[in-house]
This record gives C-alpha cells, sequence and structure tokens, in this order.
C-alpha cells in the first residue's frame, strides 16, 4: 500500500488516551480490501500447490478441478443466488 494513503489514517482517541476508532478513506478501505483479497488469494495457491506437489502432480489426486470446471460451478451459483 502506499505510504502516503497509510499516513492519511485518522484515530480516534478515548478519554483514557487509547486509540478506540480509525477513519479513513472509501479509497484506502478499498485498497485495504483488494490487499486483503490478494493475501486469500496467495493463501489459496499455496495450499493448492503443496496439495499437488503431495498428489505428484496429478490434479485430480489432489482434489483439484479445470478451469472450466470451476467456471460452471461458479455460473450455477451466481444463477442460485
Amino acid at each position: 500500500m502506499e505510504i502516503e494513503m497509510l499516513q492519511s489514517v485518522r484515530f480516534i482517541v478515548g478519554t483514557d488516551g487509547k486509540p478506540t476508532d480509525v477513519i479513513l478513506s472509501f479509497k484506502m478501505w478499498e485498497k485495504i480490501i483488494e490487499w486483503l483479497e490478494d493475501l486469500e488469494d496467495a493463501k489459496i495457491i499455496r495450499e493448492a500447490t503443496a496439495r499437488l506437489k503431495l498428489a505428484n502432480g496429478n490434479p485430480k489426486v489432489a482434489g483439484l478441478i479445470s478451469w472450466t470446471q470451476a467456471q460452471k460451478q461458479l455460473d450455477l451459483l451466481e444463477v442460485a443466488a
């Protein structure tokens, strides 16, 4: 994240002098969400890679599916929603 954006974060301090809340711009909020999603994606990739390695490179044994299968499942979820 850009350091300038992090510097724009404002803190609300309680009567005891300790931070109680944070105020940030919507743009900063979006950047944080994007960063968290990237972390989640990286974790999923690491886990899938480890499973694939344990399965000696066999995607079916690792419990992985093709992109075509994944897209079909995603489409079904969208229709159900």
